[in-house]
């Protein structure tokens, strides 16, 4: 782990197999640390939101969930066109109950 200790893809994966494994402490470190080297992953916040709910920190998640949502639409103001960029916001709709925004965004 050292050595990939700044490779995103290999913390996300880590992430998730702790996610999947229900440590989430452990995952919401990761999913923290490649949320800052990439911050246009909308997985990294989702997850992340995702972990802090599992933890039953709400208000953590709601708090990732919002970042997300102001990030990727300053992002889309750019480039209105780009998929990724639609996807995350509708990862953040999604994760703060926005349903109906959500699904026209996907």
């Amino acid at each position: 782990m050292k050595k990939d200790a700044s490779d995103p893809e290999f913390l996300f994966g880590l992430g998730e197999m702790y996610f999947r494994s229900k440590k989430y402490e452990k995952a919401k470190e990761l999913f923290a640390r490649v949320k800052n080297l990439q911050p246009s992953r909308a997985m990294a916040y989702t997850r992340l939101g995702e972990t802090l709910e599992k933890r039953g920190d709400v208000q953590k998640a709601v708090l990732i969930y919002t970042e997300a949502l102001n990030y990727f639409k300053n992002a889309l103001k750019k480039d209105q066109d780009d998929a990724a960029l639609m996807f995350g916001l509708a990862e953040a709709q999604y994760g703060l109950r926005q349903w109906i925004d959500a699904s026209r965004t996907y």
